[in-house]
């Protein structure tokens, strides 16, 4: 088959592009946070605390990853580590001010980036963008295992969901 022909070709070079635009942009700005630690953060800003169990889910990743990536933001100040009651094998993970403050940063760079992407569309290629990603993102989290504890955590950025992509490519 053709690369051309492939549609997961296409989502990950577009969710490359997306994630290299918004890395520079971080980068450019001088914040002290990936657009990864930042989807964590923007989690915590929502709902906290939260285990590394709890964090996988939502980020649909495995709990090592959520480790690695909670130890850069405790080694940086921006996360705080702390065991729940009677749990000596879990830890809570806890937004600091400097991690709020951080996050604050990064949503006003998250909103410059979606309108330079939305700026690539008319409003009715958005609309229709918007529903084939909400389409293959609803098919694929049926098939998802279910969680164990279900999490609210379907943060709304003003003008944020308007991309459709970026919590769900970052």
């Amino acid at each position: 088959m053709n690369e051309k022909d492939l549609l997961i070709f296409h989502l990950a070079r577009v969710q490359n592009f997306v994630r290299a635009r918004l890395n520079r942009a971080f980068a450019n700005a001088g914040l002290s946070i990936s657009p990864v630690q930042a989807r964590l953060l923007f989690i915590l800003r929502r709902k906290h605390p939260l285990s590394m169990g709890e964090l996988a889910r939502v980020l649909s990743t495995d709990n090592a990853a959520v480790t690695r990536l909670a130890e850069k933001l405790v080694c940086s100040g921006h996360v705080t580590r702390t065991r729940p009651p009677g749990d000596r094998r879990s830890y809570l993970l806890h937004p600091t001010e400097v991690g709020l403050a951080e996050i604050q940063k990064a949503e006003e760079l998250i909103l410059q980036v979606n309108e330079e992407i939305r700026a690539f569309l008319t409003p009715v290629q958005q609309d229709g963008f918007r529903h084939v990603l909400k389409t293959i993102e609803e098919a694929l989290d049926k098939e998802a295992p279910p969680a164990e504890t279900a999490l609210d955590l379907d943060f709304h950025l003003e003008g944020l969901e308007e991309l459709c992509v970026p919590h769900a490519l970052w």
